[in-house]
């Protein structure tokens, strides 16, 4: 069968090289901007991931109705190329326009939520930013409170739409900078929840579903967990294993978000992430709710599956998981993310960081005609991941790959590159 695949990114790649694994597959295609890493393995297909025309057309033609789409990144799926698809009779995986609005609406996402009785942090909506201030300054720091918020944007915004401010003046500020790119949006305050951080991703075809193995990420762009929130600047797994009655608890909850959404008669075909925090009382509260594979989760989830990962996609695409399982590997896996401050650097160390059994997914890269790769842009630009028999094992092996890796100079010390270096170490 051929595959199509929806995006671009590391998480994209990831997903490709998932593909490329699979007895099933004999052809894998790619849209969005060229990714150098990406064409090595997967043919560039020049059209946009907005041009739901174009890719119909081509899926048509060149994937067929025995073929399978696989969408990567949220805006599509916001945008509703899983209703264009499955109207044109082609087998996608991904959650219908309406299933989107969980990522797409913060606010959504909460009423539905709540409406069902699903445990979410406490909050507030707020169009106005002159309500949004009085309702901080009361409720969190009234009277030496000196209670934390976390400022939200009712939008995608690519991992970066969400703020956790220090103090008052931080949170004010976080109001007017969330205003002044939300024109016309609501922003939302909620409470801060303390405790320990999961990823948890289940595959589901509206009725079942399966879950993944459960990982942790690390937002902050700086070590020791400070500085702003990114899309993701590494992540480690397995951090609980499937008996484990935190993780119970936390697939019982993911049940009842996909019960949620049937009842609702939307239809949801694809990935469900939950992101939890585990608070005092052991008890999983939803933090968000994403509606595709998180990146860099991604990376880690998809190299811990032992079993056919196609036949697993193409199950719950077509609405079918009855019969599927999953095998895991007895492994644990670390994603180390590099980025760059701008694009045009020559990137040195990847044949490297490969011997010493790494792999290298990309973000944003290009190759010129002597097969050199560069940066493509600013900020995550590869994942550099690897599997140990412990967490302490591949952490070795991502940290040894990832030391040969530079930009702009062969020399790392010189480079231009950006790294974490604690990732896997934090207990957070």
């Amino acid at each position: 069968m051929r595959v199509l695949v929806i995006g671009s990114g590391a998480r994209e790649h990831a997903i490709v090289f998932a593909c490329t694994r699979s007895e099933r597959v004999d052809r894998v295609y790619y849209c969005g901007p060229e990714n150098g890493g990406i064409s090595m393995i997967a043919r560039h297909i020049d059209i946009s991931p907005d041009d739901f025309e174009g890719l119909s057309r081509f899926a048509n033609e060149k994937i067929g109705k025995d073929g399978l789409t696989i969408v990567g990144p949220e805006a599509p799926l916001a945008r509703g190329i899983v209703d264009r698809f499955t109207n044109d009779g082609l087998v996608i995986l991904g959650p219908s326009e309406l299933g989107a609005g969980m990522e797409r609406s913060k606010y959504f996402c909460h009423l539905l939520l709540g409406k069902y009785g699903i445990q979410t942090a406490p909050f507030r909506a707020f169009i106005s930013q002159t309500g949004a201030k009085e309702y901080i300054k009361e409720r969190y720091f009234l009277n030496g409170n000196g209670n934390r918020c976390v400022i939200k944007a009712d939008e995608l915004m690519a991992g970066k739409g969400v703020l956790v401010p220090n103090n008052l003046e931080e949170a004010l500020k976080a109001v007017d900078h969330l205003f002044s790119i939300c024109k016309d949006k609501l922003i939302l305050v909620e409470d801060y929840i303390a405790g320990n951080e999961y990823s948890f991703t289940a595959i589901t075809d509206g009725k079942r579903m399966i879950p993944f193995a459960a990982v942790r990420d690390y937002k902050r762009q700086f070590d020791g967990d400070v500085g702003p929130n990114t899309g993701g600047q590494g992540c480690f797994g397995p951090v609980l294993n499937f008996a484990d009655p935190t993780f119970v608890k936390m697939a019982s909850i993911a049940e009842r978000v996909i019960f949620a959404l049937g009842s609702e008669r939307i239809q949801y075909r694809g990935f469900l992430y939950l992101g939890f925090m585990v608070d005092k009382e052991g008890e999983p509260i939803i933090l968000e709710i994403n509606v595709r594979l998180g990146d860099p989760e991604a990376q880690v989830i998809l190299n811990l599956i032992d079993s056919d990962p196609v036949e697993l996609f193409a199950a719950a695409a077509k609405g079918d998981l009855k019969d599927m399982r999953v095998r895991w590997k007895n492994e644990s896996c670390v994603c180390v993310v590099i980025s760059s401050s701008r694009a045009g650097y020559k990137i040195y160390g990847l044949e490297e960081a490969s011997k010493e059994g790494a792999l290298v997914f990309h973000a944003r890269t290009k190759r010129d005609e002597s097969a050199n790769f560069h940066t493509n842009g600013e900020g995550r630009t590869l994942s550099v991941v690897a599997s140990g028999k412990s967490i302490e094992d591949a952490r070795s092996i991502a940290y040894n790959g990832a030391r040969h890796i530079s930009f702009w100079r062969k020399n790392p010390s010189k480079g231009k590159q950006y790294y974490r270096k604690d990732i896997a170490f934090l207990d957070k």
